[in-house]
């Protein structure tokens, strides 16, 4: 087979998107590909600020070229460049004089006769910045590169790039600083996940805090009202608190600003149907996304490991049957099942995809010519059904099912409900607070005339009242102290008893209620139980409740919450910002599922 060298070049670089690399090794990757493509001698990749262009990277030229400013009007060749759309050669006898004069490494002095290559980029239509590529054999570049980087530059292009924000162990001012970063590279779509288990955190230990998505929305629809914002959604979850409390959250994801949401990996088609039928429920529907692997007994042996993702007994006995026959064998049947979940999300209204797992142009190829097989015969979603469960069987195995086997919940049902312990301890928490913290019974304003005296802004004020607080409510409801209580807004099930500090919902890892840490009941399936027995479901769909700054943890919040008398315990933070931009979600969410070739991966 032969692969195209351009489409060679690509997938390494789209693959380094779905890395945590610094921006300067993402720019020396992009030109590296660059010299590949089309070897020269000198590579710049430029962003144009007003009237000057800041190098970004460079390859090939002096480390010194970094730190300079290329007024346009100076250079003519620069000028050049940017007044065409398309690229431009500068033939090798041109007069013009060029800017890397005394930059090119290994060369002292003027530059000789010699070939140059430039292409701007546009984002949103605009002149973003410009590639340039020098060599020193004047007749290197013939016609034919010019269409080639021309291509390249099109791909290349800094819009479409999506960016994934992890809240592990981040504060806001972590994300504030990764948006001044975007800023700068001209990037503004971003995707934002409260993150996986942070490797060696373990409970009991320091406590590391998450900035969980529903919160970290916020901020960024306030502080970049025009970006395109994404989340994640958990819908595989098979016991009914932890999967209501999933679509409690995504409804706060929208409310929050999300211009879309993206599913985390699963096999479940019944799963990804009951999720794309509940965001056409919603009074404003936003574009869905999955999250796609080829799934291989190798990938089925880690993702045991992995929280969230839902492989189950009868899955692993198929794998198992096939990787027996041979190795071959099995990888094509994993190839055929990812290209039929493909056409299956497409028909089911799936807006796009992300895809891992494809590390190779062959690879690629493979896929996109499955998928185009199977696409000439699979018209409708009663055609794809059979097909797809064809693919998951095998002579002498039983069916697969794809629920575990102690639960098999459907979004709709609703059996559960709270223990008379967990509601009358709902009940006695919520008299006590109506009593001390209703800011309206004279008992509760003389509690807080009280803890507002100034003694308690001194240093061994707010230390003793710290400790006082911390001694009450600890052995009550586990209170790590905050400083920002946000109990009314949880039904009286502390936030900082969760592992990651989460409030307004739980993370994509439970598994059968049981924590992602494994060492408990996840507490949002608890509140879930709670909400359904009192009545107050609403409180976990309509509260957003903000992150906890870094610099009011560990003192006491009861002066804090009799100052705000006049503000709701649980105003967002932006203003409660629900901004969707339904019409930018459609335009630029997202690679379509026609369109198999962008390789991503997905945080938990």
């Amino acid at each position: 087979m032969t692969t195209n060298p351009l489409l060679a070049t690509l997938i390494p670089l789209v693959a380094d998107l779905s890395r945590d690399l610094p921006e300067d090794e993402r720019y020396r990757r992009l030109l590296q590909a660059l010299r590949d493509l089309l070897p020269c001698d000198a590579t710049a990749l430029l962003r144009l600020d007003g009237e000057y262009l800041i190098p970004l990277a460079v390859d090939g030229l002096s480390p010194d070229t970094l730190g300079r400013r290329f007024r346009v009007g100076e250079h003519p060749r620069l000028e050049a460049l940017l007044e065409r759309r398309g690229p431009t050669r500068f033939p090798a006898d041109c007069g013009l004089p060029d800017p890397y004069d005394g930059l090119v490494e290994g060369l002292h002095g003027h530059l000789e006769i010699h070939d140059c290559l430039g292409c701007p980029l546009y984002l949103d239509d605009q002149p973003w910045g410009l590639l340039t590529l020098d060599t020193l054999d004047p007749s290197r570049f013939a016609s034919a590169d010019l269409d080639t980087l021309e291509a390249f530059a099109s791909l290349e292009q800094p819009h479409p790039a999506l960016l994934h924000f992890s809240g592990k162990d981040r504060e806001r001012q972590h994300l504030l600083e990764q948006l001044q970063r975007m800023d700068a590279a001209g990037l503004d779509q971003l995707l934002l996940l409260t993150g996986d288990r942070l490797p060696g955190h373990e409970p009991g230990q320091r406590p590391v805090r998450y900035l969980e998505s529903v919160a970290a929305l916020q901020i960024v629809r306030q502080a970049r009202p025009g970006w395109l914002l994404g989340a994640g959604m958990h819908p595989f979850k098979y016991r009914e608190e932890e999967g209501g409390a999933q679509y409690f959250k995504a409804e706060k994801k929208l409310a929050a600003g999300a211009d879309f949401l993206t599913l985390q990996l699963g096999y479940d088609a019944s799963k990804h149907r009951e999720a794309i039928q509940w965001m056409s429920r919603q009074p404003s529907p936003k574009p869905l996304l999955a999250c796609v692997m080829g799934l291989t007994l190798g990938r089925a042996r880690i993702f045991e490991q992995v929280a969230g993702i839902v492989v189950t007994p009868s899955m692993r006995d198929l794998l198992e049957a096939e990787a027996a026959l041979s190795k071959a064998h099995a990888q094509a049947r994993s190839l055929e099942r990812l290209a039929l979940q493909i056409i299956g999300l497409r028909l089911m209204g799936y807006a796009g995809i992300h895809l891992s797992g494809i590390h190779d142009v062959e690879q690629l190829l493979t896929l996109e010519q499955t998928i185009n097989r199977w696409q000439s015969r699979i018209h409708s979603l009663e055609q794809w059904a059979p097909a797809w469960a064809a693919c998951w069987q095998m002579p002498g195995l039983p069916a697969v099912t794809f629920h575990p086997p102690e639960a098999n919940w459907r979004l709709g049902e609703s059996r559960v409900t709270a223990s008379r312990k967990e509601t009358a301890r709902y009940h006695l928490l919520s008299g006590f607070h109506s009593l001390l913290f209703s800011r309206s019974s004279w008992l509760s304003q003389a509690f807080g005339w009280a803890v507002q005296r100034p003694v308690w802004a001194t240093p061994t004020g707010a230390r003793v009242l710290h400790r006082l607080e911390r001694s009450v409510k600890r052995p009550l409801v586990g209170c790590d102290t905050c400083g920002r209580c946000r109990l009314e807004d949880t039904l009286y099930v502390c936030p900082e008893t969760c592992p990651k500090g989460l409030a307004n919902g739980p993370c994509g890892g439970t598994s059968l209620n049981r924590c992602e840490f494994g060492d408990r009941e996840c507490i949002h399936s608890v509140k879930y139980r709670m909400a359904k027995a009192v009545g107050q479901t609403e409180v976990l769909v309509e509260r957003l409740i903000p992150c906890v700054e870094e610099n009011s943890r560990h003192r006491s919040s009861w002066p804090g919450w009799f100052e705000a008398r006049g503000c709701a315990s649980a105003s967002p933070c932006g203003g409660g910002v629900a901004s969707r931009l339904g019409q930018r979600a459609e335009q630029k969410a997202a690679l379509r599922i026609s369109q198999p070739g962008v390789i991503t991966e997905l945080d938990n």
